[in-house]
């Protein structure tokens, strides 16, 4: 079903609201909607198991990034107030987050090998900066290590044995 877009401009615009139950185990699929022009992108949210239900969220390719970060900031919010979870970041740690779209490469050298038309093998670094305190570090480099072999094919990941560094963090 497709629900026409509301005139935005009239005095009393149409407001729909659908409600739709989302598997939070499966993983939304994000893809470019508005091909060869690039306006749109189109946000799969899957239905729970077993009812062939699909959502898909259209969102426009130049604000889709921030509407992310909102979306994070809106479920981080909602989800320390329902829990009380002292982990969760709090209003003052949300709005100091760079913007979603601010995103710049780090230095450094990727290879990649391969074409437009068959998968490239790519090799190159991931150096994480976290200022936080955590009970567990080493839990922490075991947790981003497991994030990064369940979501890439990795062949091999390096991790340091967490010496510190010169200097002491900010946060003291």
């Amino acid at each position: 079903m497709t629900i026409p877009q509301a005139d935005h401009h009239a005095a009393n615009p149409t407001r729909v609201e659908l409600r739709i139950p989302v598997d939070a185990a499966e993983t939304p699929n994000a893809y470019e909607d508005t091909w060869p022009d690039t306006t749109d992108l189109a946000v799969e949210l899957s239905g729970p198991a077993g009812t062939n239900l699909l959502a898909v969220l259209v969102v426009p390719t130049d604000q889709a990034r921030q509407w992310a970060g909102d979306l994070f900031t809106a479920v981080t919010l909602a989800w320390r107030e329902a829990t009380g979870d002292p982990h969760a970041l709090g209003d003052d740690e949300l709005a100091h987050l760079p913007a979603a779209d601010s995103y710049l490469p780090g230095p450094g050298v990727m290879l990649a090998g391969g074409d437009d038309g068959s998968p490239a093998r790519a090799r190159f670094h991931v150096a994480v900066d976290i200022q936080a305190a955590f009970l567990s570090t080493g839990g922490l480099r075991a947790a981003i290590v497991e994030a990064l072999t369940e979501r890439f094919n990795v062949a091999h990941i390096g991790v340091s044995a967490g010496e510190p560094i010169a200097g002491r963090p900010a946060f003291e």
